[in-house]
């Protein structure tokens, strides 16, 4: 399916809880400690239907990128790389220094946006005590970071 119109996004609400977390479950991503109360997680549409999500957790001037999935119906079409550019922008709204994440499957795509592969104990304390480093991920996944200038 061709998406030919741009794609926005906007914060989950609690309306939109069971969509998210019934698509993490279903692409075998990490769905039980979201709290949107205090996490940052976004619908990504295109065309009026939802194509994907991903989460930022915020510490301190860090992020933490979570999962990241564009709905397998809409894949191979370049959403990725357009949801990557929202990330972006909303990594720079929260104004952020670093962005981190945990993979075990998708480093080659996170390169491809300028994450950069680095040891899973020189990340700050304030990420590595995320429930996400200390609790979901295996400690074979890969740990990436982008970093920020605010300028650009």
């Amino acid at each position: 399916m061709a998406i030919t119109t741009q794609i926005s996004s906007s914060e989950v609400g609690k309306s939109d809880l069971k969509k998210l977390t019934d698509t993490l479950r279903i692409n075998e991503l990490c769905h039980d400690d979201i709290e949107l109360s205090t996490d940052h997680y976004y619908k990504v549409e295109a065309g009026g239907e939802i194509v994907g999500y991903f989460g930022i957790e915020k510490y301190e001037s860090y992020g933490l990128l979570r999962s990241v999935v564009i709905l397998e119906k809409f894949r191979g079409n370049g959403l990725g790389e357009e949801l990557m550019i929202i990330v972006k922008q909303k990594a720079n709204g929260l104004r952020l220094q670093s962005l981190f994440l945990l993979t075990t499957a998708a480093s080659g795509f996170f390169s491809r946006f300028g994450f950069q592969i680095m040891a899973r104990e020189k990340a700050p304390i304030s990420i590595l005590e995320s429930h996400e480093f200390q609790n979901f991920c295996p400690s074979t996944a890969i740990c990436m970071v982008k970093h920020f200038n605010q300028d650009e």
